[in-house]
């Protein structure tokens, strides 16, 4: 090898020190600085723990919760209910939360008639007037035919015809009318209600007609007639 050859061989190696040297400094310097380190995609499952949300509910979890809200909302249901088929009897409780204006809750009436019937259940009828103005009065006009001790058959008739008029109704079914009048336009009374049934529902998260509470369950919209006779007999039968 010539001295020339040398001296490229060794400024070759030279050069090699110094680019290891200059490479392992920034590494250096790097690590000593995070806000250099680029950023890190975040998974869905970092995402839920770094926002601190509840982890998601199991169906049973769900419905052991809801089960729970429930059983601690009885009082006030019982409270809130303008009709009670059997009050005071201990017997198996099905609630309906109902607005007239509610095509769904117009053609549960046969199956809520069929249980207000039956001697082993406790039908709770909840006003719950979600669907305009005109649902809050037709409420108003059933509690004050209530005061009268004739809600259910106002209920029934206002249910069967929602085109007839409230006041027909009234004086079909023998209302003192002069009472029934002054009594319709009471804001407190179907407040109070309203209120209370409110506060269930939106801690049952329902927003919507017809909504049932059976025993410690909850179900959401209108029930076939034959799951509903199912569910009638279970109810009977828990209390022989």
């Amino acid at each position: 090898m010539s001295p020339f050859d040398t001296f490229l061989d060794r400024l070759h190696k030279i050069a090699m020190i110094v680019l290891a040297i200059v490479v392992i400094g920034y590494i250096i310097a790097q690590s000593n600085n995070p806000s250099e380190i680029p950023p890190q995609n975040i998974t869905s499952e970092q995402s839920e723990q770094t926002t601190d949300q509840p982890p998601k509910l199991s169906l049973v979890e769900q419905q052991k919760r809801e089960a729970e809200i429930v059983r601690e909302a009885y009082p006030l249901l019982l409270k809130t209910a303008a009709y009670q088929s059997r009050p005071n009897e201990g017997l198996p409780v099905i609630a309906e939360f109902f607005d007239y204006n509610c095509i769904y809750c117009q053609r549960m009436l046969p199956a809520i008639g069929k249980a207000i019937a039956n001697p082993n259940v406790n039908v709770v009828l909840v006003e719950f007037p979600i669907l305009g103005e005109s649902s809050r009065q037709y409420a108003k006009d059933a509690l004050a035919a209530a005061k009268q001790g004739k809600y259910i058959e106002f209920h029934e008739a206002r249910m069967t015809d929602k085109t007839a008029d409230s006041a027909a109704i009234a004086q079909a079914i023998g209302l003192d009318m002069q009472k029934w009048e002054t009594d319709r336009h009471e804001e407190k009374a179907l407040n109070t209600r309203f209120a209370g049934a409110l506060q269930i529902a939106q801690n049952l998260r329902v927003n919507g007609t017809p909504m049932f509470i059976i025993g410690d369950r909850v179900v959401r919209g209108a029930i076939p007639p034959a799951q509903f006779d199912q569910i009638l007999a279970r109810a009977a039968q828990s209390v022989r």
